[in-house]
């Protein structure tokens, strides 16, 4: 497994190595010995996760939902994953946009600059 695909499970995720071994089929050993060539120090257990930061539900409501700006923009100014970014729109039950065409942020922006 390349590591930027283990350090994205593992530390931009937060998944734990039993849940990166059902996912890809490595057991937790090899799993282990990886983090260790990679030198990504492993987490004791729960208690060890630190959130990358908390986003505000009114924050993400005026970004996403009014100003239609998209998650992958979101996350890259907060600093984390588009993945958590998601987390924190379903944590605040605010529904995603579809993906596709219409849900990148050229298309979202048209009507912007059509005024």
């Amino acid at each position: 497994m390349p590591k930027e695909t283990f350090t994205g499970l593992y530390l931009d995720e937060h998944r734990s190595l039993q849940q990166i071994a059902a996912l890809t089929g490595f057991s937790r050993r090899v799993l282990t010995d990886l983090a260790r060539e990679y030198g990504i120090p492993l987490r004791d257990g729960p208690q060890d996760y630190k959130p990358r930061g908390t986003i505000d539900r009114d924050w993400l409501i005026q970004q996403y939902v009014h100003h239609r700006r998209t998650l992958p923009d979101l996350a890259q100014e907060k600093g984390m994953s588009t993945a958590n970014m998601a987390r924190w729109a379903h944590t605040h039950k605010i529904p995603l946009r579809p993906r596709g065409g219409a849900s990148h942020d050229a298309a979202l922006r048209a009507a912007d600059r059509a005024d």
